[in-house]
This record gives C-alpha cells, structure tokens and sequence, in this order.
C-alpha cells in the first residue's frame, strides 16, 4: 500500500501469514523505516534526518533493548536487558571514548573513560561499600580503593617514584615511599605508636617503637654493637615490664646480668670511678682497680657495715652502731689525724701477742719488726684537755720496755 501526498510519501507492506509489518515515511526533513513481527514481538526503526541517525531494537518478549545514535560529533550506543536489570552504554566523541556497564540487581558499576591523554576506570560494589578509581596516563599511574568504614588505599606510580598510603578505619594510617635514593616509611596506630623509617645508601634513620624479631631464632636478632651510635637505649617499662640485659663469654656462659633485682657479675673485673652510688649492695668486688665516691652499705639481714667519710662502721640490723673505726680522727688543736677505735659495748684484741712500737717518722706504710724481747719505748696520752667539747690539748707520758717488758711506767 502507497499513500501519496504533498507532504510526503508513506509505503507499508503487510504479510498475513508471517504477521509481519514493514513501513517507510519519508518527507524532505525526515526518513522513517520500521518492521515488526506480532507474533514474537520483534521491532526494529531506524529514522534519518540531517542532523542524526537513530536505529532502535526490541525484543518485548525477553526485554531486551538496544538504540544507536549518529550525529556529526557524537556516537551513542545503548543496550538493556530490563528483565536482569542490566545495562551498557557507549558513547563516542573526537576527544573522549566512555563505556558504561550496570547490573542494578548486584549492584554493580564499571565505567571506562579515554581521552588521548589518559584512562580513567570507576568501579563500584553498592553491597560490599567499595569503590575503585584508576586515573593511568604516559606520565602516572594512580589507584585508589576505598569502603564506606573510612578504609582507604591509594597507589601512585611514576618513572621517578612509588608510593603507597594505607587509611584504617580507626585513623592508622601507613605510608611507603620509594625512590631511586632511598626508602621512606611512616607508620602510625590509634594508641599512639608510631614508626618512621628512612632508608638510603648512608644507612637507616629510625625513629619510633620497636619489636625486632629474627624468623631464624624466635625474640632473638644480631645487631652490630659497632653501629650503634648515640642516643639513649631503653630496656622494659609500661607494657614491656622490668628491663633485662644478659652479657656472655666467648663459649656462650651467661657471666653478668642487669635486670630488676640489680647487677650482678660473676666474672671479669670493675675499673674506673663510681661516684653518687646509692642503695645497697651484695656479692664479692675481686681484683677491682679505681676510685669508688660515696658509701659502701652491706646488711645481710642479721649484721650491717657501712664504710663512708674516712670511718667504717657497723652495727646489728636494725639497731644503731656497736662499734666502728674512724680514720678522720683530729689531734688536739694540731694539724694531725690518727685513727679512733670505738666500741658501745666493748672492744676485744683477740691475738697470741700485742706489739706496739714508735710510729717516728717512718711511713704507715713501711714494715716495722715486732720481734719477740726487743728494747723499745712508746708514747701514750694520759689525759686530754678539752673546751666546749673540742679537744685543746693532750698529757703524753713515755713506757720503757727491755726485752719485751715494760720496766718504766
């Protein structure tokens, strides 16, 4: 069947048997073709003008749906699958290239986006929270995936650098650059831990908290001690409990420990000078060389010795001095000191025999023979004056001995 009129021409043809259609419409502005079969729902158009081409399919049966679209600058393809909740469209210009695909029911999302200077991918997941961006050109690679908790991980690639951020969803975060001169990692926890690492050809650079564990040895790991330089090293404290440092010999033999309970060593010798010492000590100093500044205190639960300031004294545990030796004892009002032996109770010589003989100008030092019947004199003081509680002057009186006995008294 034609019609003809002034405003255009309309042909349709029709076949019974197959129920199908064809029409064509053309006037001077536009031309518009269709066919469609009834009996399964099958339509195609296509219609023409100066401005676009649009072609369209449909199968209703299974819903599906596809359009494609020309203008002079644009090209736009669309396809649909209505049924699974599917979709893809295409659309195309001179200066980009776009693909889009859908799936409602998964909740699924992918676009790709092209343009002579770079690629740019979107990827969703609507049921897991997380999305994906991809930004790649000639110069740098980015990626970056991300979760609705706030988690986040960002790649950066470049011909000069790569680096790495990692986003918790409490705040932690870590960083990881690397360069051709060196690597750069910072790290930071919740609690308010960190680590930052920098790592170049002129060594390690650390600042932060450290647990070093070997995969050789478990809690065991070798440092050169020669490298360690400066700064202060930290044993134990808070979480880490008392501090615990162990030395060895040569065979492996555990010879000195400094922990809670204090230092101990068992081999080797001490040299050099101890000054402002405090607390209390216990075990053996052998063969030890130097100057020790302070006091000495020793108290093994029944017996206590303390040596400081020129005297050495010494008393019950928990009870005052019984006795003690004073080096630091003035003479009289004179320039001499000698030595004081004091007893709160007693004092006891316990000895087969008792030699006393002139100190004269001989050295402290110096041997002197006490040989059995010798000859000889000695000085003792006999009284001592004294005023508001100094001593201001000393009665001396001589003892003769012949042969070991006192003669003269």
């Amino acid at each position: 069947m034609i019609f003809k009129t002034v405003e255009g021409l309309s042909v349709e043809i029709k076949d019974v048997e197959a129920n199908a259609t064809a029409k064509i419409e053309a006037t001077a502005t536009e031309i518009r073709g269709e066919v469609s079969t009834l009996d399964n729902n099958l339509r195609s158009e296509i219609s023409l003008t100066a401005k676009e081409i649009r072609g369209e399919v449909a199968d209703e049966v299974n819903d599906l749906y596809t359009e494609i679209r020309f203008t002079a600058g644009k090209i736009e393809e669309k396809i649909e699958d209505e049924r699974n909740k599917l979709s893809a469209t295409i659309t195309k210009t001179a200066r980009e290239i776009r693909e889009e695909l859908k799936d409602e029911k998964e909740g699924l999302y992918n676009a790709i986006t092209k343009t002579a200077s770079d690629i740019r991918v979107e990827m969703t997941n609507e049921r897991k929270g997380i999305t994906q961006e991809i930004n790649a050109s000639a110069e740098k690679l980015n990626v970056k995936i991300a979760d609705v908790s706030g988690k986040q991980n960002t790649l950066s690639l470049t011909v000069d650098e790569l680096s790495n951020e990692i986003y918790g969803e409490e705040g932690e975060y870590s960083g990881l650059k690397h360069t051709v001169n060196g690597l750069y990692l910072d790290i930071n926890g919740t609690d308010g831990k960190f680590a930052k690492l920098e790592a170049t050809v002129n060594g390690f650079d650390f600042t932060g908290f450290v647990q070093i564990k070997s995969l050789e040895t478990p809690g065991m790991v070798q440092i050169d001690g020669g490298n360690i330089k400066g700064g202060t090293l930290t044993l134990g404290g808070a979480n880490n409990g008392n501090g615990f440092m162990k030395i060895l010999d040569a065979s492996g033999k555990q010879i000195g420990s400094w922990g809670e309970k204090g230092l101990f060593a068992t081999k080797g010798t001490f040299s050099g000078d101890i000054s402002g010492a405090t607390g209390t000590f216990s075990g053996d100093i052998s063969a030890a060389s130097g100057i020790f500044k302070g006091s000495i205190y020793s108290d093994n639960g029944s017996f206590w010795t303390e040596i400081t300031d020129g005297r050495m004294a010494g008393g019950v545990t928990g009870r005052s001095r019984t006795g003690y030796i004073a080096f630091n004892t003035h003479l009289g009002s004179s320039s001499n000191y000698g030595t004081k032996i004091g007893g709160s109770a007693l004092i006891a010589l316990v000895t087969p025999y008792l030699g006393i003989a002139r100190n004269g100008s001989a050295d402290l030092y110096d041997d002197i023979s006490m040989d059995l019947g010798r000859d000889s004199s000695v000085s003792i003081i006999t009284d001592i004056s004294t005023s508001n509680g100094q001593i201001t002057g000393v009665t001396k009186k001589t003892i003769t001995f012949r042969k070991g006995l006192m003669v003269t008294a």
